[in-house]
């Protein structure tokens, strides 16, 4: 009578080829993945970045355009270092709108005060998607103090810190209030 071929199963050379090649073929693709994450990350972050200036221009140039022209007390003002914009959307002082850029931690970030209250972030969820807005205002052709065109002009510059460099846009534009003469 003739003898069965049983199958033994793995000899140890082979389980260790196999792992090998899974080895190899894991360290390949675990790369791609990774530079694919990173990738994504700082698109994100590149899109994130994008947002907020886009949202707070269009904060800041809805108000501008919003604001009065007389008397001179109250016309668009910029402080002498243009880190401050002032305004107001009637002849009523308590009805004042402050822009300025101020520390927060280790950070700048652009705040919007009205009236007397305490100032708030630009946009609201800032904090969470960005790690800085610096910038500067002025009015007129460059100029600081008050405005005798209505014309404001900001340079907004924001950022988020990936990895050891901060990948930041630059974004600059004019506006104009509708009620200057």
């Amino acid at each position: 009578m003739r003898k069965r071929f049983k199958p033994r199963g793995y000899t140890l050379i082979e389980l260790i080829i196999v792992i090998m090649i899974l080895g190899i073929l894991a360290s390949a693709t675990g790369s791609i993945l990774l530079s694919l994450v990173s990738s994504f990350e700082l698109s994100q972050n590149k899109n994130n970045v994008n947002f907020i200036a886009q949202r707070a221009i269009a904060k800041i140039t809805d108000e501008v355009r919003q604001a009065i022209s007389t008397p001179d007390s109250l016309r668009l003002w910029v402080s002498s270092d243009g880190k401050v914009l002032r305004f107001y959307l009637s002849e009523d002082y308590s009805d004042s709108i402050r822009y300025y850029f101020a520390p927060s931690g280790d950070d700048t970030f652009l705040y919007r005060a009205y009236a007397d209250n305490s100032g708030e972030l630009v946009p609201s969820f800032v904090g969470k998607f960005v790690d800085f807005q610096k910038g500067s205002f002025s009015v007129d052709s460059s100029g600081v103090g008050f405005s005798t065109t209505g014309r404001v002009n900001l340079a907004l510059k924001v950022g988020r810190i990936y990895g050891t460099e901060p990948d930041s846009n630059t974004f600059s534009t004019e506006m104009y209030s509708r009620n200057y003469e």
